[in-house]
């Protein structure tokens, strides 16, 4: 008989490490909410030319579980302030990888919206404009 990773590990790491999700399904369905465990990494690489060149990933597992449908790509998710923890921002589901275990690895876009013609370009660099 095999473990139940989902039940035995995965639901405690997400009691521990979880943090409020808003999903917003491409389909046009409702927004809803659930939680998720954020990550962020960069990587160094080393090119050819001996340049470095770095490499920044965001995605956020959740817990199959705890989903009636796991967002797919397309979908956004927006990560809001929770206590002492800032808000991360609005994100577009780029890609899924199940763990075998019982989550899903989302692999993240800062969702940007596209500046209209003639804002200045200090406020187009942020991908954002008021």
């Amino acid at each position: 008989m095999g473990l139940d990773m989902s039940a035995l590990v995965k639901q405690m790491c997400a009691d521990v490490f979880g943090r409020p999700i808003t999903v917003t399904p491409a389909s046009g369905a409702g927004a809803y909410q659930n939680r998720g465990i954020w990550h962020e990494d960069e990587n160094d690489f080393l090119a050819e030319d001996n340049s470095v060149v770095t490499d920044h990933r965001v995605s956020i597992d959740v817990r199959d579980a705890e989903f009636a449908v796991v967002p797919r790509q397309g979908d956004a998710i927006d990560i809001p302030a929770e206590g002492s923890v800032p808000a991360e921002g609005t994100f577009t589901v780029l890609a899924a990888h199940k763990d075998g275990g019982g989550m899903t690895n989302l692999l993240l876009q800062e969702y940007q919206t596209v500046a209209p013609p003639g804002t200045p370009l200090r406020q187009r660099e942020r991908g954002r404009y008021e």
